[in-house]
């Protein structure tokens, strides 16, 4: 159990593997390790050390002489939170103690999991997962995930890790968690197991590398660990499995993996508890009460050529689900507020690009060897303070503003973007609406991919140097997924049955990065309002996202200044674009403001038509009494749009154009039954002949949600031009809009047969009233001509 003879073999076949293809590996396993890894200076003893979260820690001798090797000692001076420091203080503590509470958790939930494991095998598997907790975060550069972000920004150094892992992978296969994942699948409640993992840190990467090195195979004989103890403790630091099966019961013992590499991980219970209590942060998690509540679920797993079959699964009691639940919200609690702190999103932002230009400095210089320097700057003895030297020499207290800790200082946070903060988020559900959802994504895609074009493009506008400007778009991780984690409920055994069925927490992530998550714009040494404003312009301009006055406020920028400098800034840029900037300010002084790439996006027109519909709809509407508080009732009338062109555009391609009734009950019946068939499962219903205080309506649209909206349709089908169609018919849809129980913008859907030339996309109008109550009405016509379709359409 404890030595397979062949593992020998396969550790060096493995290195082998690992040094031909990638120089990640090739430079860790002869630059880095044989300076990490080295003998103790004495015989070690076990020992017990006292920490402030799990009190007294006892360290096994073997332990212990992997704690003394460089390769952990210089983790002293790693701290933990990166720059968190610059926010909080007293959140200096490091990766050092991290692992060690990390090893004490180990040891505490494989206690839980796995006492009724044959002896031998007990002993064994709770070595590996104990040390592999302890040396999860050995691969970790200085400045933590800072450090790992910068290397990553090196293509060559990039590729050099995604090598090392996809062998690493391709060697510790996982079928059983394949065949867990496949069972899941097409459930709705649904685990992390049933998507592709994703990939894995550079650091994780790293700290595996490390456990496989020739440097590590040769210490590892003097502490008692087998080359199949290496290759295990290698594998549960990736999330792997490697021979996990119990000797005696041949029980597949797969929760071992998910301790120290899950979802619910030993790595994830230490730093949520040492992170808040070091930023002084009260959180209410109970990881006692948590780890109390953990078990194992049997589950049968049907493998071809497999004896036995019984796996062992990561579970919590029925009563332990609150447990998990609170955890995951504390988890997104200190997202929000520590590890997103825009003062150490910043400040890591500078230090990455400027680790990134050395690293990259480092590699250019020396083909050959220029991966093992850049390693030798993030992986030396003297830590976070000693790469900070070597990297900006200037003192803490220097004027400089080129040097990094001026930079820290001088930086401001000028807008905070989030959908909640900008024009096209629905105040009356709480939700964007699929509109901006969609604007919002692609924005999204482009920006955190590539920020710079943006924050080129602000730099310019403010006629300062493009250093000075930040775009931090990133989407930090939250809770990507549901865990990985099972109950175990006696009264239900013939299936898996998911956390997720009791507690879904994509879904409270989803709907937190949709609202709360935000996207910041910073400058260096520029004013906080003039930057806010070019930027404001800017992001409407290239990605059609219009920030409100919120957006300042969130970043605690006067919304007053910044309107001012938006009002210099349209009238002084009207050639680039002022005619943005223009909506912006019209947004910020309440004004109803449609961004016109939204109206594009919800446009079946090809371009160049959907663009200048998009934005002589968009004018129209500024044009209207309607305010901003309208904006929910614009963007529902919007989509009813959307899918009346839909079903137009539908019905001119299933049947030749002039074919189509002008007949008004069967206008009617089509674009309800349409209408139904294509919001199924949504929350959105269709009524017919709905009453008003002026008539009864055609045809209704309710967008559900805490307060729903409800859009008229009123349908008609004649023998006139589309001006005498509007004319003739948009007073009746504005006298029902002025009904409390509609929203202020209806739909007027019209087939008219008439000698018009015009292309589709021009039947399109919007009509409004004033008065008391400002009401307003698109009208979309579908031409129906006397003869064989024309060539416009």
């Amino acid at each position: 159990m404890q030595h397979h003879p062949d593992d020998e073999d396969r550790l060096k076949d493995l290195q082998r593997r690992l040094v031909e293809g990638s120089p990640a590996a090739r430079a860790i396993f002869h630059h880095l390790a044989p300076r990490l890894i080295q003998p103790p200076a004495r015989n070690p003893g076990a020992k017990h050390i006292n920490d402030p979260i799990w009190k007294t820690v006892h360290l096994a001798w073997n332990e212990v002489a992997l704690l003394d090797m460089p390769l952990m000692q210089r983790l002293r001076r790693v701290r933990q939170l990166g720059l968190a420091n610059i926010a909080y203080p007293s959140a200096q503590h490091s990766r050092f103690e991290h692992s060690l509470g990390a090893m004490y958790l180990a040891g505490r939930v494989f206690d839980r999991f796995c006492g009724s494991l044959e002896a031998e095998s007990a002993v064994v598997f709770r070595r590996s997962v104990r040390i592999a907790a302890l040396l999860h975060d050995c691969g970790h550069p200085s400045f933590s995930h800072a450090g790992e972000r910068a290397l990553a920004r090196h293509p060559a150094v990039e590729d050099a890790f995604a090598e090392a892992q996809t062998l690493l992978t391709a060697e510790f296969k996982d079928p059983v968690g394949d065949e867990i994942g496949q069972e899941l699948a097409g459930r709705r409640a649904t685990t992390a197991r049933d998507r592709p993992k994703a990939r894995v840190q550079a650091a994780e990467v790293a700290s595996a590398l490390f456990v496989l090195s020739p440097a590590m195979q040769a210490e590892a004989i003097r502490i008692g660990l087998s080359p199949t103890d290496l290759l295990r403790i290698a594998a549960l630091i990736i999330g792997r499995p490697f021979r996990l099966t119990d000797g005696s019961g041949g029980i597949y013992v797969d929760v071992l993996k998910s301790i120290v590499s899950g979802d619910l991980d030993v790595d994830k219970l230490d730093y949520v508890a040492r992170d808040a209590y070091f930023a002084g942060i009260p959180i209410a998690i109970d990881v006692d009460r948590l780890i109390s509540q953990l078990c194992t679920v049997e589950h049968r797993v049907a493998l071809p050529g497999r004896e036995h079959n019984r796996c062992l699964l990561f579970g919590v009691h029925p009563a332990g689900v609150p447990s998990v639940e609170m955890f995951i919200l504390t988890r997104a609690y200190l997202h929000q507020r520590l590890y997103q702190h825009p003062k150490v999103r910043v400040a890591e932002e500078l230090l990455v690009r400027r680790l990134a230009e050395e690293v990259a400095r480092r590699i250019d210089a020396s083909p050959g060897t220029g991966l093992c320097d850049a390693l030798d700057l993030l992986f030396g003895m003297t830590g976070d303070d000693g790469c900070l030297e070597r990297l900006d020499p200037a003192p803490i207290g220097d004027t400089d503003d080129s040097s990094l800790a001026a930079r820290w200082r001088l930086s401001r946070r000028v807008l905070a973007c989030s959908p909640r903060s900008t024009v096209g988020y629905d105040t009356a559900s709480g939700r964007p609406t699929p509109l901006l959802l969609k604007e919002w994504d692609k924005a999204s895609d482009t920006l955190e991919a590539n920020p710079s074009a943006l924050e080129g493009l602000i730099a310019e506008r403010l006629g300062t140097p493009v250093r000075n400007v930040i775009v931090d778009w990133r989407r930090m991780p939250m809770i990507k997924e549901n865990p990985a984690v099972f109950i175990n409920d006696r009264f239900t055994t013939e299936k898996l049955l998911p956390i997720a069925e009791s507690f879904d927490a994509s879904q409270f992530a989803n709907a937190t990065d949709q609202s709360r998550q935000r996207r910041w714009v910073f400058a260096v040494g520029v004013d906080p309002a003039k930057a806010a404003a070019a930027a404001s312009a800017v992001l409407a301009s290239t990605h059609g996202i219009i920030p409100l006055r919120s957006a300042a406020i969130e970043a605690k920028n006067d919304p007053d200044k910044v309107l001012g400098a938006l009002r210099d800034f349209a009238g002084a840029n009207k050639d680039i674009d002022g005619y943005h900037g223009e909506l912006v300010t019209d947004a910020w002084g309440d004004r109803l403001v449609i961004p016109p790439r939204m109206l594009v996006r919800a446009l079946p027109f090809p371009d160049p038509d959907a663009k200048n519909v998009g934005f002589r709809i968009a004018d129209e509407f500024r044009k209207t009494t309607l305010t901003g508080i309208h904006r929910p009732d614009v963007f529902a009338a919007m989509e009813v749009l959307r899918l009346v062109l839909s079903y137009a555009d539908e019905t001119s391609q299933t049947m030749p154009r002039h074919s189509l009734a002008v007949d008004e009950p069967a206008l009617q019946s089509g674009l309800k039954g349409w209408l139904i068939r294509t919001t199924r499962n949504t929350d959105v219903s269709v009524m017919e002949q709905a009453s008003a205080q002026t008539g009864r309506i055609d045809l209704t649209v309710t967008f559900g949600g805490s307060r729903p909206l409800t859009v008229p349709i009123e349908l008609k089908a004649e023998e006139a031009t589309f001006e005498t169609m509007v004319k003739s018919h948009k007073d009746q849809v504005l006298s029902y809009l002025t009904d409390p129980r509609y929203g202020r913008v209806g739909v007027l859907f019209f087939r008219f047969r008439a000698k018009d030339d015009r292309r589709a996309s021009e039947h399109l109008h919007v009509e409004f009233s004033g008065g008391k109550t400002p009401t307003a009405v698109l009208c979309v016509g579908q031409h129906v001509p006397r003869g064989p379709a024309s060539a416009h359409g």
